[in-house]
């Protein structure tokens, strides 16, 4: 059971992991206001006897919807990713905000099909140092993947816990730059197929990832 669980949840981390963190502050945009944001970095993953690292890059954009609503989107090495944010709390002092995401893919074709679901939700703590912040945020994920074909299925469920630490130094009007390094470790989970299924505690597993964030575009 533990060995099948272990080999999902790397499965898992390695097609869904480099949204580990968010790159942005838990203050919003405001109403109207948009930021892009290009973050090359370095993914690296170890779980179920194999591991590794590689380069990543992602780019995003968030427009302000409300003064405390952002949606957005982000594309690259984690795949497609739509990214939403509500700040829970005033701009004055330390700020909170849940950023909420989807990472979806499906594929298919010649009668087998399948993909992946992942649902990242940081809780995005702002720490003020004058007009920079120091960006906190702890998260859980909800990881699922499914496939089938010929009469076969299979399919996995691993709920992984982490956090991210980062530094959003405003060098200019709409220009930051933000250094964020995000660790995630699988918890527990499910899977079946093939005749087997397990449920329990993963037993290992590691994602972390560091990126570069340079943020453009006017903000409150």
């Amino acid at each position: 059971m533990k060995g099948l669980l272990a080999l999902v949840a790397t499965a898992l981390i390695v097609m869904t992991g480099c949204s580990a963190s968010a790159v942005q502050t838990a203050k919003t945009n405001g109403k109207g206001n948009i930021q892009a944001g290009i973050e090359p970095g370095v993914i690296g993953f170890a779980g179920g006897g194999v591991g590794g690292f590689g380069p990543a890059l992602d780019l995003a954009v968030r427009y302000g919807v409300t003064d405390t609503f952002d949606l957005g989107a982000r594309l690259g090495s984690a795949g497609f990713e739509v990214q939403t944010k509500f700040q829970l709390t005033g701009d004055d002092g330390v700020v909170l905000a849940l950023a909420p995401s989807l990472v979806p893919l499906i594929v298919g074709g010649g009668g087998v099909g399948g993909g992946y679901v992942a649902v990242p939700v940081p809780l995005l703590i702002d720490i003020p140092t004058g007009e920079s912040a120091l960006v906190l945020g702890p998260r859980i994920v909800p990881r699922f993947v499914f496939g089938g074909g010929s009469g076969v299925s299979a399919g996995g469920m691993v709920l992984s816990a982490g956090g991210s630490v980062g530094y959003a130094a405003k060098l200019a009007d709409g220009f930051r730059l933000m250094p964020e390094l995000g660790v995630e470790v699988p918890v527990v989970g499910a899977a079946a197929g093939a005749g087997a299924s397990g449920a329990g505690a993963v037993g290992g597993g590691l994602m972390w990832q560091f990126k570069l964030g340079v943020l453009l575009g006017k903000t409150k």
